[in-house]
């Protein structure tokens, strides 16, 4: 919505998820926990410095980050799994199942759902965010400072991949450098499913929730029909090629 893309989230999503169990592993606390969501306000930095400073697009830059989290991580683990042993208590407010399936993950989504919601619309720096992406000089002219906008927003994006990737390491127990590969085009594809316009300006919240719904819907509908797992590329493909298409047309109409 600010006009940027991120797709280091993949990378950090499983540099943090590892950081999460070496670390608990080592301390037996939930330090794993801080040190990956501080790495991931870093690195959320760092994509936006070289992104603002150097004036390199951001979705070269961001490419460049989630290849040196891969592959910084494929060094340090050599592509081995590492098993979680820390402590117990952050896994369970994170992950373990209530009742009926149910986690705390899934109140987790909602929550932060209604939460940005509530930022996006109704306060002054959801207006921020949508001039900057919209119009960022005229933003730059009315007094926005679009540049810390587009740092606030950078480093949201890593710290909730961090915030998934140590839910993620929560439920399954072990960390490997291959967790979330390809999320980083589906985190747009749902984002663009749900309506925002991909130069920015526009979108909404529950619109991205609703696309990232949408994007594991098809990937369980899929499994449970027994269809071939590569279908699954191939009809988020078909659907994100759609929603593009009619995202252009309805910007055309917007401008």
């Amino acid at each position: 919505m600010s006009g940027e893309f991120d797709l280091s989230v993949s990378g950090v999503y499983a540099l943090a998820g590892a950081l999460f169990v070496v670390v608990g592993n080592y301390t037996h606390s939930s330090l794993g926990f801080a040190v990956a969501i501080l790495i991931a306000i870093i690195i959320g930095s760092a994509n936006w410095a070289v992104t603002i400073k150097t004036g390199i697009p951001s979705f070269i830059a961001t490419l460049g980050m989630m290849m040196i989290t891969r592959g910084g991580l494929l060094a340090a683990t050599g592509g081995e799994s590492i098993a979680y042993r820390g402590d117990e208590v952050l896994p369970v407010i994170l992950s373990k199942i209530i009742n009926y399936g149910i986690r705390p993950s899934h109140f987790w989504f909602i929550l932060l759902t209604l939460i940005f919601s509530f930022i996006l619309f109704r306060t002054p720096y959801g207006n921020r965010v949508f001039a900057t992406g919209g119009d960022r000089e005229t933003a730059r002219a009315r007094g926005i400072k679009t540049d810390k906008v587009k740092l606030i927003n950078f480093i949201l994006c890593s710290v909730l991949a961090a915030f998934s990737g140590c839910i993620a390491i929560s439920r399954f127990r072990f960390a490997n450098v291959a967790f979330g590969t390809g999320y980083e085009l589906e985190a747009i594809a749902a984002a663009v499913i749900g309506g925002t316009f991909m130069f920015g300006g526009y979108g909404t919240i529950v619109g991205a929730a609703l696309g990232a719904f949408i994007v594991g819907m098809i990937r369980i509908g899929l499994v449970l029909a027994g269809a071939p797992g590569y279908f699954y590329k191939l009809f988020v493909g078909i659907i994100l090629i759609i929603a593009a298409y009619i995202n252009n047309r309805i910007r055309k109409l917007w401008l």
